[in-house]
């Protein structure tokens, strides 16, 4: 399987997509030449990108646990 980062030729395409959360950011500093994160957060801030977003799968797993203490204060809220 082919990662993303592979098809990627420039410094640009590469920031862009560890801002949009396709590229792993550890990927991206090793292709990149960085020397650690902080490196990586600055170049995205000199190109006016965001800081890397987390992977979706975290992001839904995150979700999928924080849900049923949503849903219990919802209805704590209107039992009340």
């Amino acid at each position: 399987m082919t990662r993303p980062i592979e098809k990627m030729r420039t410094t640009t395409q590469i920031l862009e997509g560890v801002a949009s959360g396709i590229v792993d950011p550890d990927e991206a500093i090793e292709a990149l030449h960085m020397n650690n994160r902080a490196e990586l957060l600055n170049a995205l801030a000199d190109r006016h990108l965001p800081p890397p977003k987390p992977p979706k799968e975290q992001v839904e797993a995150e979700l999928a646990a924080a849900m049923p203490l949503l849903l219990r204060m919802e209805a704590a809220i209107r039992g009340s």
